[in-house]
């Protein structure tokens, strides 16, 4: 049985044991068909890593300033860096700032995310507010050096409420994140 409390946590029960603990509302519609502990624990265990508009076409994308790595790759290298520590990335990049805040009001259960919020850095005040709610640490990642170009974008509403910042090491800056985060995040 599934009991909903306030803001979205749903109790799992059983009939013959109390509630076993609190979940998201995405953690419970994700645990269907599965033993609600190992959801649990799988969604403790995700990284999200956020992409925001544009960052689809890595690779094809002016790789004279973005490189000529993929997402796909990104994705990849990143997972390689936090598979030791049994962790899994959830890749998430899309072209509305609505959709990149939705990822990551589903993503509280996981450990931490890193963020390329791209040209929201610049004006993303929904993506900055939901990720000052997020209670995880994060990291914003951008492949160029922003402050190396042009004057708007110079400054990031994001940037002075993230855990860290990385910018212009190209994809190499999603690794160097990768690692800051597992530094940052205990051991179970």
């Amino acid at each position: 049985m599934i009991s909903t409390l306030t803001h979205g946590i749903k109790i799992v029960t059983s009939p013959i044991h109390p509630p076993i603990f609190p979940l998201s509302h995405t953690a419970v519609r994700n645990c269907v068909g599965r033993a609600v502990l190992n959801c649990y624990n799988r969604s403790m265990s995700e990284l999200l890593l956020l992409n925001g508009p544009n960052l689809g076409i890595l690779g094809r994308r002016e790789p004279e300033i973005y490189g000529t790595d993929t997402l796909d790759d990104i994705v990849a290298a990143v997972g390689a860096e936090v598979a030791e520590r049994g962790w899994k990335v959830v890749s998430v990049q899309r072209e509305s700032e609505g959709q990149l805040i939705e990822a990551v009001h589903d993503a509280y259960e996981g450990v931490g995310a890193i963020v390329n919020p791209g040209a929201l850095m610049i004006a993303g005040w929904g993506l900055r507010d939901a990720l000052a709610a997020y209670p995880r640490p994060w990291i914003e990642v951008h492949l160029s050096n922003v402050w190396a170009r042009e004057t708007f974008r110079h400054e990031s509403v994001l940037a002075p409420i993230a855990s860290g910042v990385i910018v212009g090491l190209g994809s190499l800056g999603y690794r160097l994140a990768a690692q800051a985060l597992l530094a940052k995040v205990p051991r179970p």
